[in-house]
């Protein structure tokens, strides 16, 4: 009798997380990160221990999503800050912390170091629990939207330049996005496209045939092209 309820229970809870793609709550992120680093939020609260800057970023074995905190919080002595950065992955691990982090000398709220995610080593520990978001999957569905709405071609998975999770409040609450980019030809012309999607896999935002403005380079051939719009989260 035991094993037909845990049987049942399984089901109801494939069916409840069926229509999502990715799973990821902030506030059980940001309360595990506090617990790490041996802040309450409370403390985050009451003390000035605040949230200053977030950033995501795939390991390159792209098994896992890091997710980097960068927080602020003012010193007891004068009016002056300092910075903490940590980074964490699904499974819940501090993958890197760094303290004590001094603002820039002539602007107090401009930490001296970023804690932006460029390159990422390798998954820590594959095991999910803190939150679940495959690249994988979030490839394959990007790639059957991209299909969907393009209009040329020349607008492919092959021309995606950038992969970028990033997050927005939604009825005030961090929901995690994530947005593609592409560069291609189109008439002769170097164009651009972007796409957006949420956890459910639903498309947010897609726009292609965006003009390239040209940034002239230092040096011959080294000039550089950026799209003049971008996609939004209306």
């Amino acid at each position: 009798m035991k094993i037909i309820k845990l049987i049942i229970l399984y089901i109801l809870s494939l069916s409840l997380h069926a229509g999502e793609l990715y799973r990821f709550d902030y506030y059980d992120v940001h309360v595990e990160v506090l617990h790490q680093i041996g802040k309450s939020e409370v403390e985050s609260d009451d003390v000035g221990y605040e949230l200053f800057g977030l950033s995501y970023g795939f390991t390159n074995d792209k098994k896992d999503l890091i997710t980097a905190f960068l927080f602020k919080s003012k010193l007891n002595h004068a009016n002056s800050y300092e910075y903490t950065c940590v980074k964490i992955n699904s499974s819940g691990n501090i993958i890197e912390l760094r303290k004590n982090i001094k603002p820039i000398f002539n602007n107090k709220n401009k930490p001296s170091e970023s804690c932006l995610i460029y390159e990422n080593s390798t998954t820590i520990n594959p095991n999910k629990n803190l939150y679940h978001v495959s690249y994988w999957a979030v490839i394959e569905k990007i790639d059957e939207l991209l299909y969907q709405e393009r209009s040329e071609s020349t607008l492919s998975p092959n021309t995606r330049t950038n992969l970028y999770p990033f997050a927005l409040r939604v009825d005030g609450k961090p929901v995690l996005f994530i947005s593609a980019y592409y560069q291609y030809e189109s008439k002769g012309s170097k164009v651009f496209a972007c796409q957006i999607i949420d956890e459910n896999g639903k498309l947010i935002s897609f726009l292609e045939h965006i003009p390239a403005i040209k940034e002239k380079g230092f040096f011959p051939g080294t000039d550089n092209y950026k799209p003049s719009k971008r996609c939004r989260v209306s």
